[in-house]
Order: C-alpha cells, then structure tokens, then sequence
C-alpha cells in the first residue's frame, strides 16, 4: 500500500489533470487477429504498444488499450488504474507490482502472465483466459473473474475477498493460503483445485464443502485406479471428458441420421413422381401432331399412312337393310387410296355433311 502510495504522489506531483484515455499518434490493426499496435500519447507522455516492449513503471492510467497486443511486455509497477484492456492479447505479460485496480479487463488472454503482488481490486475479468497465470499474493478484492478460464492459475496468499468467481473455471488452481471471505463460488469448477489454508470463512459451509470433500475424495480414489493401469488421474479426467464429447457427437450423429433417411425418403418420393411424368411425357410424344395430320374433312377417323408409299388405302363395305336391323353386304366393295403431302403422316376421313 504504501508503495502505491509513493508511486501516486509522485504523479500527482508531475501532473494535476485527470487521466484521459489517450491519443493514438499511430495505429496498426492486425488484419489477421484485429488487435491494435502503435503509439499512444495517455497523460503526457508517449508509450510504444505493441508486443515484447518494456513499460516498467509507465503511467497508462485510464487508457484506451482495448484489442491490443501487448503480448510478453514488461508492465512490472505499471499505473493502469482504471484502464480499458478488454479484449487484449497479454499472454506471457509481466504485471508484477502493477496497479490495475478497477480496469476493464473483459475477454482478455493472460495466459502464463505474471501478476505477482498487482493490484486489480474491482477489476472486470469476466470471460478472460488467466490460464496458469501467477496471481501469487494479487490483491483481487471484489474483483470479478466470473466465466474466466483459470486452470492451473496460482492463486497463493491472493486477496480475494468479495471476488465474483461464479462459473469460472478454476481446475487445478491453487487457492493455498488466500482470503476466499465472502467470494461468490456459485458454479465454480474446482476439480483438482488447491484450497489448503485458504480463508474461506463460510464459504465451503453446508452443501458446498461436502461437494468439494466429495470431488477430492474422488481425486484420491481416482489417482488409486489409474495408477493401476499406468496412467495419472488429470489423463483419466481427460479420458473421462473425451468419453463424454465422443457421447455427445453419437447423439448429434443419431440425429442426422434420422435427418438423412426423412431426406431419402423425400427424394424416393420426388424420384417416382419424376418417374411417372417421365411415363407420361412418353405417352405424349406417341401422339400425332397438328403438324402431322392432313385434315380431308373436319370430324371422324384418324389413319396412319404407309411408311412405303406415304399414302392411305380406305376399302369400303357396302350393305343394305329395310329394317335398320337386319344387314346384308352388297357384293361390290368401294376402294379408295389417299395420297398424303411428304411431311403428312396421318390423315382424318369423316363423312360429307349436307
């Protein structure tokens, strides 16, 4: 505390204005991951941000750093109070001593960072990637890291009193010796977690601590089985989780095999009606055209020509009633031979009306 002390008096010696967020003088945006680069004037002086860089002791208090890669940069006893970091890349970073108390720090990727001894009282670290970051002895006071990923994060002797931890993922972390007093647990992931001499006052009270007792006993019992077969307990977890997801695949597979045969059973049916038209279209192009016929009187019978001679033969019998009953064929026959024009194929013969 008194460090922080010593390190504000000394800017508000050099400055009496209130921190702004910043003017970018240059500004490159990464194409690939849209993360920012470049220079920043924050509170007078001018700042290099880009990755690798060193900013011991720099005064980014209030700055707008959002989607910016700061990858691997040397941020140690660094004043960025209150200052917007969401969306960072600051994988590998090295806050130690680092004063980052109320900034915005939603969505960003600590991975590996060094935050030894930082200050990041009610700072917003919802949905960051802390993966195996050192918080060793952080001051997260209120702080809210729900729906981080913090497996294997090192919380030792960190102050986490009134943190809001729920649905965070905290498997295998190591909380020994920090002030869990009055932090929101609800929903956490504490498998393989490290809670000895932590400060939980009645944090792990009633349901909760029979939960966490149940999940080590499991751990030990575990451990026991998988040295059996040669393999340790984190393998046997993630054997576990595979197993699960490879569940969840078959189910989804069931599904869209159900989906494939409705499909096949629609294009069944969509291929016997094409089938059926097809039938149809066929019956039709066995039809005589307009084109075809030669009309020789409007009305009765059509007859197909002779492929030799292109012409129709039309023999005619002749009987004869005086009842309308009974018939009698006359001896002579009426013969008669159409000749149709070359592009005819079919003629029509029909009975003069008077």
């Amino acid at each position: 505390a008194m460090k922080k002390l010593l390190a504000l008096l000394v800017v508000a010696l050099s400055s009496v204005t209130l921190p702004a967020q910043g003017v970018w003088t240059q500004e490159t945006i990464d194409p690939t991951t849209g993360r920012r680069t470049g220079q920043i004037q924050v509170n007078g002086l001018f700042h290099w941000i880009e990755p690798n860089n060193f900013l011991i002791g720099a005064d980014l208090r209030g700055a707008d750093l959002s989607n910016t890669d700061l990858s691997n940069t040397d941020l140690r006893n660094a004043l960025l109070d209150g200052a917007n970091l969401r969306g960072a890349n600051l994988s590998g970073t090295k806050f130690r001593n680092a004063f980052l108390d109320n900034a915005n720090l939603d969505s960003v990727i600590l991975i590996g960072a060094d935050l030894r001894g930082a200050d990041l009282s009610g700072a917003n670290l919802r949905n960051g990637n802390l993966g195996n970051a050192n918080l060793e002895q952080a001051i997260l006071r209120e702080a809210d890291l729900s729906r981080s990923q913090s497996a294997g994060a090192n919380l030792t002797g960190a102050d986490l009193f009134g943190a809001n931890l729920r649905n965070a993922n905290f498997s295998r972390a190591n909380f020994s010796g920090a002030n869990l007093v009055g932090a929101d647990l609800s929903g956490a992931y504490l498998f393989g977690a490290n809670l000895d001499e932590a400060d939980t006052g009645s944090l792990l009270t009633g349901l909760t601590k029979a939960n966490h007792d149940e999940i080590e006993n499991l751990k030990t019992m575990v451990e026991a089985n998988t040295r059996k077969v040669g393999i340790t307990w984190t393998q046997a977890f993630s054997i576990q989780s595979n197993t699960t997801e490879i569940a969840e695949l078959k189910t989804m597979m069931e599904a869209m095999s159900v989906q494939m045969q409705q499909l096949n059973a629609r294009l069944n049916d969509q291929q016997a009606s094409i089938e059926e038209k097809d039938q149809q279209i066929a019956e039709l192009s066995q039809r005589p055209t307009l084109e075809q016929i030669q009309d020789a009187r409007a009305g009765s019978l059509v007859f197909r020509a002779d492929e030799a001679t292109n012409a129709v033969t039309l023999e005619f019998e002749i009987q004869s009633s005086e009842n309308l009953q009974d018939w009698v064929a006359q001896p002579e026959t009426v013969t008669a031979t159409v000749p149709l024009d070359a592009d005819k194929k079919f003629v029509r013969i029909a009975l003069a009306q008077e």
